[in-house]
């Protein structure tokens, strides 16, 4: 389904590698404030407060001065990122709704919140960028594509390292 949305939603963007890297890098050493996610939901008549992780198809992450949104990209094998672009809700009718909802909670995100961007890193899997680190004073926030998803997690999991997924310093 998430397949279906991201071709009803996307705008089309074309970077190279290069232009991604140095794109991002204007958030080094800024305060990460807020995060928010666009939620799939089937319904708008639900509880908005509860959904899986697997239903995010998009992240806005807020730091002092500039807005970074991430989502999967065109080829679900990647990521895209853009610059103060801020996402918004979407009544998609008998399709469902598209609705932006605050993070700061969530466990993976929230010993983030106040610090300064220290780095950022590549997530690549079988010579494919499939992902971003962004690195903190005392952890990580690593934005992985797996499928047509898009996961956070703090460390890349012994599965993903033996699958193959590298973090590549710059």
């Amino acid at each position: 389904m998430n397949h279906i949305l991201y071709k009803m939603y996307d705008i089309h963007c074309i970077k190279s590698k290069t232009y991604f890297m140095n794109n991002i890098n204007i958030f080094m050493n800024q305060i990460f404030i807020d995060i928010y996610g666009l939620i799939y939901f089937e319904s708008s008549n639900g509880d908005f407060s509860v959904f899986d992780d697997s239903d995010i198809i998009e992240y806005e992450l807020h730091f002092d001065k500039n807005i970074l949104n991430i989502r999967g990209d065109q080829l679900a094998m990647g990521v895209d990122t853009f610059i103060n672009k801020k996402c918004k809700d979407l009544d998609m009718d008998e399709f469902g709704i598209l609705k932006k909802i605050k993070l700061n909670e969530m466990t993976s995100v929230k010993q983030a919140i106040g610090e300064p961007l220290r780095a950022i890193q590549k997530i690549v899997y079988q010579s494919t960028q499939t992902g971003i680190s962004l690195i903190f004073k005392d952890m990580k926030m690593i934005f992985i594509n797996l499928g047509d998803e898009i996961y956070i997690y703090n460390h890349l999991t012994q599965e993903l390292l033996h699958d193959g997924y590298q973090e590549i310093c710059e």
